[in-house]
């Protein structure tokens, strides 16, 4: 039986998404199990969890014994989960800027260190409040990427192991390589990062965390683990590469609205439209379903995308509008004011996934995530 265990919608939305905690939880096991008990996870849960919610998720993730702690992209993103009672780690993955450091310090985060600079500013604010502040080196493996060079990384190696109250918790890359699966490539990032790992350890240099592999590393390289890996789409149940095997993972997120209006078309009627107006062929009945382009962008280049309604696929009519889109609902008889419309989810025995959508809309699996990225306007329910 499902319960829901954080409501945010009620009676009167017409739009809602359900994040199923329990499909994460399944994920969670089916990455422990795929990964074995010495590789710990690092969660990324940030752009509010992919969408998701992170606040809701990373409170059920931190109950979690093989969750090691949270990654996040930004400071910001790190407070906000630090008042929202979330007390594990909770790593920076992406630049700092000046006049953050003590918020760093303050919310107990663990920032990425690229130059000496912050270092020392981290390094003094930790001797000033007696605090020990714990960091971590991100390693650029190639030209252009986030991180500290491997000529560069030496000297700032020295310098933080001399720092009395800094501690160096972490260190690692971004295999970018991984989301195109080439392999050549990202046996090249992988070697750039083994010969950093191995520098530090030369400069007696060590760290409790090594990671590299994001999700589609995660799935395809294993020697990309080290004793750390960052799942992030794969998490969610969302693909991360074309073509991506079936893993037995479980799509967290689902979009839905209801039916508001339906109108019934005779043959040669308009079907009203921003850009055209099309004729029905044939007598048709569409339903008004009241969610748009403001709240779902990605609906922008839905046209003749697919909505189960009744368990059934059936099409959106039209052009979708900022506010709502009109379905053909001519062969689905039953259907009625009320009656659920799912974008993506499960109906019945049917389910649409965010993937499909993200092909209909032309973004691709690699960046398939995006389809999460919904208004915040659209009320969330959280269910086991």
């Amino acid at each position: 039986m499902q319960k829901e265990v954080i409501v945010e919608k009620n009676q009167g939305h017409m739009f809602w998404i359900e994040v199923h905690i329990g499909h994460l939880l399944h994920n969670i096991n089916i990455l422990q199990k795929h990964l074995g008990p010495t590789i710990n996870m690092l969660p990324v849960v940030k752009a509010d969890a992919y969408g998701h919610g992170a606040v809701a998720i990373s409170k059920e993730l931190q109950k979690n014994s093989s969750v090691i702690g949270l990654a996040v992209s930004s400071v910001a993103e790190g407070i906000e989960l630090r008042c929202s009672g979330i007390n594990i780690p909770i790593f920076i993955l992406e630049y700092i800027s000046p006049g953050q450091e003590e918020s760093i310090v303050d919310c107990d985060l663990v920032p990425l260190l690229t130059n000496l600079s912050m270092a020392e500013k981290l390094g003094l604010l930790g001797k000033e409040k007696q605090k020990k502040v714990q960091v971590q080196v991100r390693v650029a493996v190639e030209a252009g990427n986030i991180g500290v060079s491997i000529d560069e990384l030496p000297n700032l190696l020295l310098q933080i192991k001399g720092m009395e109250w800094l501690e160096l918790k972490g260190f690692f890359t971004h295999l970018y390589a991984a989301y195109s699966k080439n392999d050549v490539m990202v046996a090249k990032q992988l070697s750039v990062f083994k010969k950093a790992v191995k520098m530090a350890n030369d400069y007696n240099i060590t760290f409790p965390l090594t990671h590299a592999a994001s999700s589609p590393a995660i799935l395809k390289y294993p020697d990309s683990y080290f004793n750390t890996v960052r799942p992030g789409t794969i998490m969610y149940g969302l693909p991360s590469f074309e073509d991506q095997e079936d893993t037995g993972l479980r799509p967290v997120m689902q979009l839905k609205s209801k039916i508001t209006n339906i109108i019934t078309l005779p043959a040669g009627g308009v079907i009203a439209g921003y850009v055209k107006q099309p004729y029905c062929s044939s007598t048709m009945r569409l339903a008004t379903v009241p969610l748009g382009y403001r709240d779902a962008p990605f609906l922008l280049n839905m046209q003749g995308g697919e909505v189960l309604v009744k368990g059934e696929r059936t099409k959106i009519v039209g052009s979708p509008f900022m506010t709502h889109l009109l379905v053909d609902v001519t062969r689905i008889c039953e259907a009625n004011l009320g009656d659920e419309v799912v974008f993506f989810g499960e109906q019945v025995e049917d389910t649409i996934k965010a993937e499909d959508i993200a092909n209909k809309a032309g973004i691709g699996a690699t960046h398939c995530e995006s389809i999460c990225f919904l208004s915040s306007r659209i009320p969330r329910s959280f269910i086991l």
